[in-house]
């Protein structure tokens, strides 16, 4: 394969889980890496076991074909270090490469192959993961280096690293939040975007200003899209958010970080609660929605599913969010846009896979006449919730 690398392990014990991308399997003694690895993003992960284990991951950006980068196992935690090119270490482990096996070195499509065997075939032995691996390079397309750089400047995570907002840091005693948080490893911290969605209003905000941007969460998306880079420029802000939204998927898929998902969804919980925002820039919505339904497509494509989205309480939040969504983009655009098209095509992947229905036009509240001739109002469960009426009503503070 002429535009491909070589990832060489030193040292990695036999039987150990290992994953680059979407691919996984168990060591075997003669295990000595993979070779005709395509140029672009990937993720090497190891984890003593294949289902209960903390995995340790790391990412790579092969930028150039015809190159080889070498790991070597660190037992005391059990991970993967990515050794310096011109090390002796590694110019040794580059100059005995022809005299190992052939059988010692596994090329990238045979592991994809593999993988693609499974589908079709009896998946209990657990040896290599039944995840379709071409869906790789769609997961991770717009994650860039300085995307990973931003998120975690190491380029290494595990299951258990974590973003300030989702760490312990409230719970310990005696100290503040900011005391706490440089107390915790900083080799744990994810640097997602610092949203809160307890406050998606400026500082200073009251009355019906204060309301609205409650409600509606395209003044916090403006906000969050100029501080992630200088000068303001908002299509590499705007990549890097998606960026963001993949990076956080496919770390819950291959080391189901908690954090992570929790980063994810309060990014879709911006995105899909947004309207003003839908009129200025339809276009990156529209990729958004994309990005979301080929994640949902992949959903089930990890033991035990990314999260339920069959069960109501597992994936309700996610059922009011499109169904909320869906309002605002018929409200604020003409009718058959590009968004509302792909937003459809969404609704249809979450109807045909997990039996989803997202309510349109539907009658929640009304007057019924009784035998009496009293007039009653009934309503649906959920409708003030729903329409933000009764205890769920907006509060506004004048001042």
């Amino acid at each position: 394969m002429a535009s491909s690398s070589t990832l060489l392990f030193l040292d990695l014990p036999p039987g150990t889980f290992i994953g680059i991308d979407l691919l996984s399997f168990n060591s075997s003694p003669n295990f000595h890496g993979v070779i005709e690895v395509p140029i672009g993003i990937h993720f090497i992960y190891t984890g003593t076991d294949a289902s209960v284990s903390i995995r340790n991951g790391r990412w790579l950006n092969i930028e150039s074909s015809s190159t080889t980068h070498t790991f070597q196992w660190n037992a005391e935690d059990e991970s993967l270090s990515l050794i310096t090119p011109d090390s002796p270490t590694a110019q040794h482990a580059l100059s005995t490469m022809p005299s190992l096996p052939a059988h010692g070195l596994i090329t990238y499509p045979a592991l994809e192959a593999a993988t693609s065997n499974l589908q079709a075939g009896d998946t209990s032995t657990g040896a290599i993961s039944p995840i379709p691996a071409s869906s790789w390079t769609s997961l991770v397309s717009h994650i860039s280096s300085s995307t990973i750089a931003r998120i975690t400047p190491t380029g290494t995570l595990t299951s258990i690293s974590s973003a300030p907002a989702d760490s312990e840091a409230d719970s310990i005693p005696g100290l503040t939040r900011s005391e706490a948080l440089s107390a915790l490893p900083s080799s744990t911290n994810l640097n997602l975007l610092p949203i809160d969605l307890k406050r998606t209003w400026a500082e200073g905000d009251v009355g019906v200003v204060r309301t609205e941007r409650a409600r509606d969460r395209s003044w916090y998306l403006h906000r969050l899209l100029g501080d992630l880079t200088e000068g303001y420029e908002r299509h590499i802000s705007a990549r890097e958010v998606l960026g963001e939204l993949q990076f956080c998927y496919v770390m819950v898929m291959v080391l189901a970080n908690w954090s992570c998902l929790e980063g994810w969804k309060r990014i879709i919980s911006v995105v899909f609660t947004c309207r003003i925002a839908l009129r200025e820039a339809q276009g990156w919505f529209v990729e958004v929605v994309r990005v979301l339904k080929f994640q949902l497509e992949r959903a089930e494509d990890v033991e035990g599913g990314v999260f339920e989205l069959r069960e109501e309480g597992a994936s309700g939040w996610l059922k009011v969010l499109l169904k909320r969504f869906r309002e605002n983009v018929e409200d604020s655009l003409d009718p058959g846009s590009k968004l509302e098209q792909e937003l459809q095509s969404l609704e249809e992947v979450m109807r045909e896979r997990y039996g989803w229905e997202v309510e349109k036009t539907v009658l929640k509240r009304g007057m019924v006449q009784l035998e009496d001739g009293e007039m009653l109002e009934v309503s649906l469960t959920g409708a003030d919730e729903d329409e933000e009426k009764g205890d769920w009503a907006p509060v506004v503070v004048e001042t």
